[in-house]
């Protein structure tokens, strides 16, 4: 288990923020070739995604605070404060944002001043959520390493 666990870290926030990234990728590009198209499209993806990242947060989550049983570092402490960033931010798109920005849509007010305040809103909160997890990366690759010096200090320090 404590060999699995970073694994899990490492693989759920490199599925999260890489869906992020096609998100913004597929949907920029989706405008620019066909706009009556991606607006159809869009929304689904949308909905997708905001899922899938909240399935991967958990897991990030629940791996990371397993992991820190194993023994803390400040590199650990930081992965942990960027997923429950990551996390609260993803949480406030689905909950609070998405649901706003369909119902206007589905009175067909997509072109009105609420709406576009909204959709500023969640592309900050996408970008942000994108930006958390990426630090949040870096704070993993960090902790492993130190997970990993101390394991070699360990076995070194051992007499044979």
């Amino acid at each position: 288990m404590r060999r699995l666990v970073p694994y899990l870290i490492g693989l759920s926030l490199a599925l999260w923020l890489g869906g992020l990234i096609a998100l913004f990728l597929f949907v920029s590009f989706l405008f620019r070739q066909d706009r009556a198209r991606a607006v159809q499209v869009a929304p689904i993806l949308f909905h997708v995604i905001e899922r899938y990242q909240l399935m991967l947060a958990a897991i990030a989550l629940a791996s990371t605070v397993v992991w820190r049983f194993y023994g803390c570092s400040r590199a650990k402490r930081v992965l942990l404060l960027c997923l429950l960033a990551a996390t609260g931010l993803a949480m406030a798109e689905f909950a609070v944002i998405s649901p706003r920005i369909n119902t206007l849509r589905m009175q067909d007010q997509s072109d009105g001043v609420e709406f576009k305040r909204l959709h500023g809103y969640a592309m900050v909160l996408y970008t942000s959520t994108a930006v958390m997890t990426a630090v949040a990366g870096c704070a993993f690759i960090a902790a492993v390493r130190r997970d990993a010096m101390n394991y070699r200090r360990s076995t070194e320090s051992v007499p044979e």
